[in-house]
């Protein structure tokens, strides 16, 4: 049986940064499948997130989910 992903959402302090997060967690998947090259800010301090990283585990059900449901889970992520 799948385990159900806990209530994750980002703090009023971590919304201004919940975009790089958001970017950190898609390298943090695609980079070990082969995607090796990305157009971004160079400034930016992009890197891989920890396996326990709220943003990250919160990425991972949203590409789980299909449809509204996948919405929901963005929207979940961003509620306060």
């Amino acid at each position: 049986m799948r385990e159900r992903p806990r209530d994750v959402r980002l703090t009023p302090q971590s919304r201004h940064s919940s975009a790089r997060s958001l970017e950190c967690a898609f390298l943090t998947l695609a980079v070990p499948l082969g995607f090796d090259t990305i157009l971004c800010t160079p400034w930016r301090n992009l890197h891989p997130l920890p396996d326990d990283n709220h943003v990250l585990a919160a990425y991972k059900n949203i590409l789980e989910q299909a449809s509204s449901n996948a919405l929901r889970a963005v929207r979940k992520l961003y509620r306060v």
